[in-house]
């Protein structure tokens, strides 16, 4: 059920709402959803206890923390409210909280029943471009800071990714056997990792968002979350188990990459290509997937980690 409410909701309001969109007495309408939250003022998200200031004290001290950003198209959360494309920005937050919610990613519970310490929360936001600089999408993703978690072994927080010669080698392959290749991506990937219970942490509730009430409450994860040290490798492990279970096989010299029979996939953290000579198996398998993740059909090859894929008229990459 939906607990929060955007602060800056007036710029994503329409005039006309749906149907569906509660509206409260003296607030702008807002498709936040079942619970209507009353809107309060930014700076309850700054510094509400002392555990949170004693945490903004140890970022202080980290370097990044005093480095500009030079990259435009990397923003974090005070950058991307005084954007021009704010009202995106704006947009995909709330979005990306909905979708965390419906996949019951965690509990909003009182800050005094947090059995551990309060780990902070912030937005990463990217501007995604097509290869030829247009924009694409402004993408929002809730994040756990997790410079600031407990040390963790660094067994428990690797995560393999496919290496670029293993890429390379699989197109020369589906040039030379005639395979199709299909993309698809993993939305809201990490989150598809339950936590078992001992593991359950606590964070900050999202820049930007409140209680209903305006009560003091913190998050319970239930789900590993972006930012969180052991988040990649728990997804990996979900994905892997997955894939066998599927009957393939997973490479010896590259963990990234799983075959069965002549079908292959790559996988690049949320970001896989599924290569094979009938392109009904790719969608087979995908259709598959989908019942246990939630994916994004991206079709033939042609966007793959920044890299535009062109397929010439003689069957050519």
């Amino acid at each position: 059920m939906h607990h929060f409410a955007m602060l800056h909701a007036t710029e994503t309001a329409t005039s006309s709402p749906p149907s569906h969109v509660f509206k409260a007495t003296g607030a702008p309408h807002h498709a936040a959803a079942i619970h209507l939250a009353t809107i309060i003022p930014d700076d309850r998200f700054e510094a509400r206890t002392q555990e949170t200031a004693s945490f903004a004290a140890d970022t202080a001290n980290a370097a990044f923390a005093f480095k500009k950003n030079t990259d435009p198209d990397s923003l974090m959360h005070h950058e991307a409210m005084a954007d021009a494309d704010r009202p995106l920005w704006l947009e995909g937050m709330d979005s990306k909280i909905k979708q965390l919610e419906r996949m019951d990613c965690w509990d909003v519970i009182p800050r005094s029943q947090a059995t551990k310490r309060v780990v902070p929360s912030t937005w990463a936001c990217r501007r995604k471009r097509f290869p030829d600089g247009r924009v694409k999408k402004c993408r929002s993703r809730f994040c756990v800071r997790g410079d600031l978690e407990d040390e963790m072994d660094p067994w428990e927080t690797y995560a393999p990714v496919v290496s670029a010669s293993t890429v390379r080698l699989v197109l020369i392959m589906c040039l030379v056997f005639g395979l199709t290749t299909w993309c698809m991506d993993f939305t809201n990937a990490f989150v598809h990792a339950q936590l078992p219970k001992e593991d359950y942490y606590f964070i900050e509730l999202p820049k930007g968002h409140a209680t209903k009430d305006g009560s003091d409450c913190v998050l319970r994860l239930k789900r590993a979350l972006h930012g969180s040290r052991g988040s990649p490798k728990r997804f990996f492990t979900v994905l892997k188990d997955s894939y066998i279970r599927r009957g393939f096989v997973q490479s010896k010299l590259d963990t990234c990459l799983f075959f069965k029979g002549d079908m292959m996939t790559l996988c690049y953290c949320d970001d896989h290509i599924v290569c094979c000579k009938d392109k009904s198996k790719a969608q087979r398998l995908m259709k598959e997937l989908s019942a246990e993740f939630t994916l994004t059909d991206e079709g033939s090859l042609a966007d793959y980690l920044g890299i535009h894929f062109e397929t010439l008229p003689d069957g050519t990459f």
